[in-house]
């Protein structure tokens, strides 16, 4: 019995500090231009800055450009107020969308 207590809580606490680094954790800073297909739906962290920004009734898609080396790719996310010419770190999973890859945007700051 006091055997089982101790799995038990070991458990627990194991969930516990999972669910706390799993939070902590973000994928590597990457280039737009180092972005292919063996990256789909793979997380990835861009620096860049917003070209164009088209909104939607549902999303925004912009047209962001790697503050690195220019290399651009199209991001999409549900609404937001972002403006052209803004430079935004972005956090997002890399899709395929008209035979094009694209970000899809889960955290966007502004920097």
């Amino acid at each position: 019995m006091n055997l089982l207590k101790i799995a038990f809580l070991a458990t627990v606490i194991g969930i516990l500090i999972l669910a706390i680094l799993s939070q902590n954790l973000e994928p590597k800073s990457i280039s737009i231009s180092k972005i292919d297909l063996k990256m789909l739906d793979n997380y990835v962290k861009i620096s860049a800055s917003i070209k164009e920004v088209i909104k939607t009734d549902s999303i925004t898609i912009l047209t962001i450009k790697d503050l690195a080396d220019n290399s651009e790719i199209t991001a999409i996310m549900d609404k937001g107020d972002v403006l052209k010419g803004e430079n935004v770190e972005i956090i997002g999973r890399v899709i395929e969308y008209n035979e094009s890859l694209e970000i899809e945007i889960e955290k966007l700051k502004i920097i």
